[in-house]
């Protein structure tokens, strides 16, 4: 009795052993879909926190910009004679302003910032206004930037104090109080551990063609922010910055954007 009993729980051990079997035979991976693998990207400021809030919006009582007028044919699309000002260098540092922004208080939201002399405006690509957030330098979020930035000569500062734009790929315009021969500015994307591509053009909608263009440069974050700086021949008073990150094809956006060292000159 007790030999037949083994047997049969023998027989019935095999019998499990080759069900389990079976069932690690025929299991198939599942892909993670798009939203799972969005779950997983990095923000330096998680995505909602950079948002626009009335109750910390600071204004300066400069005078107001508006966006200007952008006649029906905007011209051929050709650019002027300029020159593309690919790092930081003593020329470049002598012929600018510095359009500070230390003196302004963190957290807090500007949509312009500058002096009675000189000052610029942010909108987006649907020429609505917006508003930077000013962040600290080298603390964590929401209200500090930590993410490491660069080193010389791609920037001028290793951890600098920067203005975060929210908007979601990371594009926006500077509109600028008085034209301009040369301006320039250091950038990085708010997602982390991606390329991110951003065109530069630099126009004034008062002639054919524009004053110059800045073509893709890949900005990444952490460590890859770049200068994106231009000298023309022609004076402009409007400063695209483009994002070119397809969420359709790579499966994420910037994520915003931060900003500093903003640099200019005046046209004569």
């Amino acid at each position: 009795m007790k030999k037949t009993t083994l047997n049969f729980l023998l027989v019935a051990l095999i019998a499990t052993t080759l069900s389990s079997c079976s069932k690690k035979e025929t299991f198939i991976d599942v892909v993670p879909e798009k939203d799972s693998l969005a779950q997983t990207l990095i923000y330096t400021i998680p995505l909602g926190t950079g948002t626009h809030n009335d109750t910390l919006t600071a204004n300066l009582n400069l005078r107001t910009i508006n966006y200007p007028s952008v006649p029906d044919d905007t011209g051929d699309g050709s650019t002027g004679e300029h020159t593309w000002i690919e790092f930081i260098n003593p020329d470049y540092l002598k012929e600018t302003c510095l359009l500070g922004i230390s003196k302004l208080k963190a957290k807090y939201f500007y949509h312009q910032i500058g002096t009675k002399s000189f000052s610029v405006a942010f909108f987006n690509k649907d020429q609505e206004r917006i508003c930077m957030q000013k962040l600290k330098a080298n603390k964590t979020a929401p209200h500090g930037w930590s993410s490491e930035w660069n080193i010389p000569p791609f920037v001028e500062k290793i951890n600098p104090e920067v203005l975060f734009n929210s908007t979601e790929n990371g594009s926006f315009t500077f509109v600028l109080s008085e034209p301009c021969t040369e301006f320039g500015f250091e950038l990085t994307p708010n997602i982390q551990g991606e390329n991110v591509n951003y065109t530069v053009i630099y126009g004034n909608y008062q002639y054919d063609g524009t004053s110059g263009e800045i073509q893709p440069i890949t900005t990444y974050n952490p460590g890859l922010a770049r200068i994106f700086a231009l000298k023309a021949k022609r004076s402009f008073t409007v400063v695209e910055v483009i994002s070119y990150d397809d969420p359709d094809e790579v499966g994420y956006t910037a994520g915003g954007s931060a900003i500093t060292n903003i640099r200019y000159t005046l046209a004569q």
